[in-house]
């Protein structure tokens, strides 16, 4: 039996079909193109990201040396130095003596996230950087980051894996999608 709107409708997939697998095929290459972009930035910007640690790591370590010099020269240890500060009546050098505190345990923790990610494998380098990562130190490396890469065997991987992420990651939209034209092309039918 002749349906004429079946036709139609086979002749609009047909049509449909022809002109989205180059638009398919044309996204997911971009798509895959721009995850590797992405994430052959990464080596460079861990190396702009550990100077700028580095430099706070330094500051932070000058000023607690200054705090132990002022401590010696009072006979007292570091800790002591802090303690009598903090337990001060007068508010304002109570309140040094919790900067101070603060300023110390800070060293510590930027030391040990520098010490994670830089001895970390290149290939173990990203997820140590998202353990141990300052968001104020990331946000501010990147705000004055400068684009570029190095041409080596750990850029080649990280371009491989965020082409293999980005691809992954298109395949799931596609998947999603498709399902949800289905839903809206195919509703339910009520008995």
């Amino acid at each position: 039996m002749y349906q004429p709107g079946l036709r139609r409708s086979l002749n609009m997939n047909s049509i449909l079909k022809y002109i989205l697998i180059p638009v398919d095929g044309f996204c997911s290459r971009v798509l895959a193109a721009l995850g590797a972009l992405v994430l052959v930035q990464f080596p460079n910007f861990v190396v702009h990201y550990l100077q700028r640690l580095g430099g706070h790591i330094d500051e932070l370590k000058r000023m607690l040396d200054q705090y132990n010099q002022a401590a010696a020269m009072t006979g007292k240890t570091f800790e002591q130095y802090v303690i009598l500060h903090k337990t001060s009546n007068v508010p304002e050098i109570a309140q040094t003596g919790r900067i101070i505190e603060s300023s110390a345990e800070r060293y510590l923790e930027l030391k040990t996230a520098l010490d994670q990610i830089s001895q970390s494998p290149s290939f173990l380098k990203f997820f140590a950087f998202l353990k141990n990562a300052d968001y104020e130190i990331f946000k501010s490396t990147l705000v004055n980051y400068t684009p570029g890469f190095s041409f080596n065997s750990e850029c080649i991987v990280y371009a491989l894996a965020g082409l293999a992420a980005a691809s992954l990651f298109y395949f799931i939209l596609k998947i999603i999608l498709k399902m949800l034209f289905d839903k809206i092309s195919n509703p339910p039918r009520k008995n």
